[in-house]
């Protein structure tokens, strides 16, 4: 699909969410695309490892909510809508390879979601992090609540939740939310990889 970009060299898969038109704001059709796309590179004898990026020097901005009055304007597209979310996000946590989310710019809310299901995160240093939810009355997915549990703790979780604050690569890096900071994570991750 053109929203999502998919490589493959040297045994390693690089999956990019390319909208940078509107920052790879997350379409319904991307969230579905995304476990069909891991579900696949995790059977590829090909593949080894895989990276997850964004277009245009952002990760993701999250959800596309311009599309939300057509997609989740009633309980049961709500519902659907949740569904793809949650299974995308499974597609990336239960892949078979390690999995690597190379952020930049932007990782908020739904990007954070993404990010969280991955095994590692590297980040550029001028990343910026965060789960804005409680600013936009809207409660953060169980599954994406318990990866940011799990990655940071009680404390950090409710912090991150609670003030819906963005958080530089550093802070993030300190709080365990990211495991490696740098001017080129793309390399990095590559070079990780291909180890």
């Amino acid at each position: 699909m053109a929203d999502i970009e998919v490589t493959i060299q040297d045994k390693v898969a690089v999956v990019t969410l390319n909208r940078p038109a509107v920052r790879n704001a997350m379409t319904l059709a991307m969230w579905q695309g995304i476990a069909g796309i891991f579900a696949r590179l995790g059977q590829d004898p090909d593949v080894r490892a895989i990276i997850l990026t964004g277009a245009g020097g952002n990760f993701s901005v999250g959800a596309d909510v311009s599309e939300f009055s057509k997609v989740r304007s009633n309980i049961e597209q709500s519902k659907a809508y949740e569904v793809a979310v949650d299974a995308s996000s499974d597609a990336i946590a239960n892949a078979p390879k390690p999995v690597i989310a190379v952020l930049e710019g932007y990782c908020l809310g739904g990007g954070c979601h993404l990010s969280m299901a991955c095994d590692f995160r590297y980040a550029h240093t001028n990343t910026s992090i965060g789960i804005p939810a409680a600013k936009l009355s809207i409660v953060y997915g169980v599954r994406s609540t318990q990866r940011l549990f799990g990655l940071v703790g009680l404390t950090s979780a409710k912090r991150i939740l609670y003030s819906a604050d963005r958080f530089s690569a550093v802070d993030a890096a300190d709080m365990g939310l990211i495991d490696r900071v740098s001017n080129d994570p793309m390399v990095d991750a590559e070079a990780f990889a291909a180890e």
